[in-house]
């Protein structure tokens, strides 16, 4: 699952019956999701399996005091086992409560803001909620150690497939207690090169927040890359940047999920997700080679996973049912090497304006990729788009209007045997063959429609 990762999330373990969870794991089956983030499952950060006596608690809470279930989780993860999901237990990588002496944590391990160790680095959460996160420096091996026996408790008593480690991002100037200045995303990769040897079953993935630190942990045991994406990052040709980062940084052996959470002011309150935002960006990140943590209980809007103030339409998901059978369907083609190039592609009959990636709204982009028997031409309408801001932060996104029977000019150096398309958005996803006519060092070929996405594959 990780060469072709369709990562979904679960967020809520209180006291779930087993077929009420049965019921979550089979809705993300049909859509193909392969593995799943257990957030926020866990106790205190520090000390994520709470014990009583020698055994896991029953019951706990968690950082915003919701009721947590071991059966719950413990449950989920035998459900996913039997529908072939794997389970990743969520925790931070360096996070400790306010109780930490109470839990032979020194303060000495913590990473500060000054040089006199008087204030400690740390992630205010609001004040109904069980704790603020204080920030432990990762490279010391006491916390290592530490965190790694807490850790191992975990396993010894649910059968997690794996840790997904979260980070916070950029942190600014940090020190640790003796007042020395720590650069954080140093010590990503030796404690992820760590944390592989004390667990070398255990898949591993980190968080690379806004791509903080992602050459780091790409340079480590991960399984996949995950990337969460923020301001600046907010055009769809900023996701696209940060896929092809993850590939060149990991000599394109790791593929790329994005934690990218879409209509992100809308999701404040009640509403359903706008949705030719999603299939738009569903697209870009698909056909870039990448897939979209973005289903779980619900659709996801913001950062905490469990608010579901946003609902998907049937309308939507019925579509997005259809992505994921075409990110499935074509995954060799999408996520299995390929060299990203720029074809040159022309209108033949005025019908649709195409510019070569990045998109402008009122166009057509195109960009393509090329292996050693075929090159893959990827066309991504943006014609009725309002603007090329990925997370359509109000949704305000406009619906695509379907075109048909397009003559395309596609220029190319290589002779072709055959042309066939593909789309998500017609026919179940399933490929047609295309007459063409062979012109040279070009060919032309009419495209039979185009909604959001349509994939032209030339085999050489």
């Amino acid at each position: 699952w990780t060469k072709f990762p369709r990562y979904g999330f679960l967020s809520k373990f209180g006291n779930i019956s087993k077929s009420a969870s049965n019921d979550i794991i089979t809705n993300l089956k049909d859509f193909h999701i392969n593995g799943l983030q257990y957030y926020d499952w866990h106790h205190k950060h520090h000390s994520p399996l709470k014990i009583d006596g020698v055994n896991p608690a029953t019951i706990w809470k968690d950082i915003a005091n919701r009721d947590t279930y071991f059966n719950t989780v413990e449950n989920y993860i035998e459900i996913a086992k039997a529908n072939n999901m794997a389970s990743m237990s969520y925790n931070l990588l360096y996070g400790a409560w306010d109780d930490y002496k109470n839990d032979n944590i020194s303060n000495t391990w913590l990473l500060y803001t000054d040089t006199n160790h008087q204030f400690v680095n740390k992630h205010n959460l609001p004040d109904s909620w069980a704790s603020d996160l204080l920030l432990v420096n990762p490279d010391l091996k006491e916390w290592q150690d530490y965190i790694f026996d807490k850790t191992r408790l975990v396993y010894d008593n649910l059968d997690f497939d794996g840790w997904h480690l979260d980070q916070l991002g950029d942190r600014g100037t940090l020190y640790d207690y003796n007042g020395n200045s720590v650069n954080l995303k140093n010590s990503f990769t030796g404690f992820l090169d760590n944390l592989k040897q004390s667990f070398p079953t255990k898949n591993i993935v980190l968080n690379a927040v806004n791509q903080y630190g992602y050459s780091e942990i790409l340079n480590a045991p991960v399984s996949f890359a995950y990337s969460e994406v923020w301001n600046p990052n907010e055009s769809f040709s900023d996701l696209a940047n940060i896929i092809n980062e993850n590939s060149l940084s990991s000599n394109n052996e790791l593929n790329t999920v994005l934690a990218a959470y879409m209509n992100y002011n809308l999701a404040n309150n009640a509403g359903f997700f706008n949705e030719p935002s999603v299939l738009l960006t569903d697209a870009v990140i698909f056909s870039f080679g990448g897939s979209h943590l973005e289903l779980g209980e619900h659709m996801l809007g913001k950062e905490y996973f469990p608010n579901d103030n946003l609902l998907m339409k049937n309308t939507l998901k019925n579509k997005l049912l259809k992505y994921y059978d075409f990110l499935v369907a074509y995954q060799n083609v999408l996520r299995d090497g390929g060299t990203l190039n720029y074809p040159e592609i022309n209108s033949g009959d005025g019908k649709i304006a195409i510019n070569s990636w990045p998109p402008i709204a009122s166009k057509v982009a195109s960009f393509g990729k090329e292996f050693s028997d075929k090159q893959i031409i990827h066309l991504i309408n943006f014609a009725e788009s309002i603007h090329t801001n990925w997370r359509d932060t109000n949704g305000e996104q406009q619906d695509a209007i379907s075109k048909k029977d397009m003559l395309l000019s596609i220029n190319t150096n290589k002779p072709i045997s055959k042309v066939w398309c593909a789309s998500p958005d017609i026919n179940g996803g399933g490929s047609k063959e295309l007459e063409f006519q062979n012109l040279g060092s070009k060919i032309t070929v009419k495209l039979p429609y185009l909604e959001y996405w349509s994939m032209i594959v030339l085999e050489y």
